[in-house]
């Protein structure tokens, strides 16, 4: 099944266009709102057929890419030069009455994934997404949509991304931030707020009058979410 598949697809994808070849890190967003002749378009970017284009149903915009097992592909792109320590993040939403429906990720030895399974939902929209950390060189890798199934199936906000390595999480307010500070020169009193200070931490300590009396200053401490924990 999957050397069929590939098959199918290899054939589909031959005319399909699109590269990486920009300074890392690529971002392609394709709302498929806008075609170029038979693709959908997007800046400089033009990939799949824009057969399948519908506004039967859509997550944004007025159009989604709707299909069955009479056109079972779309959304092909090429993505290439994805070396070794590269990493690509790829998502869609899917919208799909019997769970059919699927993202395709090939290279030219086949399958590397099909997903099928949601990363969450909302209203009747589901998100298929993938992430990969190349352990190789690809010169190029295939991404796709695929639906064998007789209802229609759309597919909307289609996203690539492209990094030079996996990027760090980004962190939020309730974020854990630890700082481990080094034992202070001898300390002089502080007497706005009655506590022994190293003078590059007055204006900390003066926004944390909570902390009265703990006598900081003497050995090392950590500050955690803004809270003092002295080294015992």
């Amino acid at each position: 099944m999957k050397r069929i598949l590939y098959l199918y697809t290899a054939i589909l994808l031959s005319g399909c266009s699109g590269n990486s070849n920009e300074e890392l890190p690529v971002e392609i967003f394709f709302d498929l709102e806008t075609t170029k002749g038979v693709k959908f378009s997007t800046g400089s970017y033009e990939f799949g057929s824009s057969i399948s284009q519908t506004n039967a149903a859509f997550r944004s915009g007025k159009y989604s890419s709707g299909i069955n097992a009479k056109n079972p592909f779309a959304l092909a792109f090429h993505l290439r030069d994805v070396e070794k320590g590269h990493y690509v993040s790829i998502s869609v939403w899917r919208k799909s009455s019997n769970g059919k429906g699927v993202l395709g990720i090939e290279d030219v030895d086949g399958v590397i994934k099909l997903v099928s399974n949601p990363m969450k939902k909302e209203n009747d929209w589901e998100l298929l997404q993938y992430s990969l950390l190349a352990e190789k060189n690809y010169s190029f890798l295939k991404i796709y949509v695929h639906n064998p199934s007789d209802d229609l199936v759309f597919f909307d906000d289609f996203s690539i991304k492209h990094f030079k390595s996996k990027p760090l999480p980004e962190l939020s307010e309730n974020s854990l931030k630890i700082t481990y500070c080094l034992p202070w020169p001898k300390p002089k009193l502080n007497t706005n707020i009655g506590l022994h200070t190293h003078p590059s931490t007055t204006n900390f300590l003066t926004s944390s009058r909570q902390h009265k009396g703990l006598g900081i200053g003497l050995s090392p401490f950590y500050i955690i979410n803004n809270q003092f924990r002295e080294e015992k």
